[in-house]
């Protein structure tokens, strides 16, 4: 009986410190792992050409990580690609829609006595060449901020004024 009842007594406590230990080595065992979360958390869109850290890792994850860093550098190099080109693309655009703009402007000047139908086909032109001109303007502007060349600058202001001149509008 005496046996039993101090069994009886110390499997509570065995279990109890079983169970300590376990989470204590589970804990520590992932503790690498919420490191490396934690790094891969602070890279972002805006932050592309930040690498995880390798020191106080496992040397069995750093394979992994080199992976993961390796394709951080190609994703980086593959968005600054994508960047160059639609600012090159905007920028060349530009010139020859100012050229069609300019002799669909000559166009519509210098022949007033041309039906209305030819009229109607260079305005319409014309309208077409502004709108491609404002998408180059727009892709142009978005490329410049996707590359970190204008800082937004956060201010509070009142709409009211604006709201009235667009219920105005319409």
């Amino acid at each position: 009986r005496e046996i039993g009842r101090s069994v009886f007594r110390t499997i509570p406590l065995f279990i109890l410190l079983t169970i300590t230990a376990g989470i204590l080595l589970a804990s520590r065992a992932l503790s690498p792992f919420k490191r490396l979360s934690e790094n891969i958390d602070q890279v972002s869109g805006a932050g592309l050409n930040a690498r995880l850290d390798t020191t106080k890792i496992p040397s069995e994850f750093i394979p992994l990580i080199e992976s993961i860093n390796d394709m951080l550098e190609r994703i980086d190099r593959s968005f600054h690609q994508a960047n160059r080109f639609a600012a090159d693309a905007s920028h060349e655009l530009r010139t020859p829609l100012t050229i069609l703009q300019g002799h669909l402007e000559k166009l519509i000047q210098t022949e007033p006595d041309s039906t209305p139908l030819r009229q109607e086909e260079y305005a319409n032109l014309l309208g077409e060449v502004n709108r491609l001109q404002r998408l180059s303007t727009q892709l142009l502007f978005l490329a410049r901020s996707d590359s970190g060349h204008f800082k937004i600058e956060r201010k509070s202001m009142n709409l009211n004024p604006e709201l009235e001149e667009l219920i105005g509008d319409y």
